[in-house]
This record gives C-alpha cells, structure tokens and sequence, in this order.
C-alpha cells in the first residue's frame, strides 16, 4: 500500500472512533483515546520505515 492509502485508512478509522464517542453515550472516551493513538503510532512508522519484518523476513 502506498503512504497516502495507510493514512486514509487511519483517517477513516479515526472518524468511525470519533463517531462512536459522539453517538454512544456510555462509552467512555479515554477507551477510544489509546487504540487511535496507537493506530496513528504504527502509521508513522509504517510510512517511515515500510512493512516491519523479523530477522527472518517474516
């Protein structure tokens, strides 16, 4: 996938997360907070360093 799909793609999940808070009033939005932030982690390196792989190529 290129850069600007894997950043579409957290963009999406980012609104659908974002939705979820707005619409769902018990969820708290510190448990959607955490998975975003993380996501996004992985897209930065993802885009930096492409698909990370084991020693053995995996």
């Amino acid at each position: 996938m290129s850069r600007r799909e894997i950043f579409i793609l957290g963009i999406v999940y980012t609104l659908v997360m974002a939705a979820v808070v707005a619409f769902v009033p018990k969820v708290n939005s510190w448990v959607i907070v955490l998975p975003v932030a993380n996501v996004w982690f992985w897209l930065g390196r993802l885009s930096v360093s492409g698909r990370p792989v084991t020693k053995w190529g995996r």
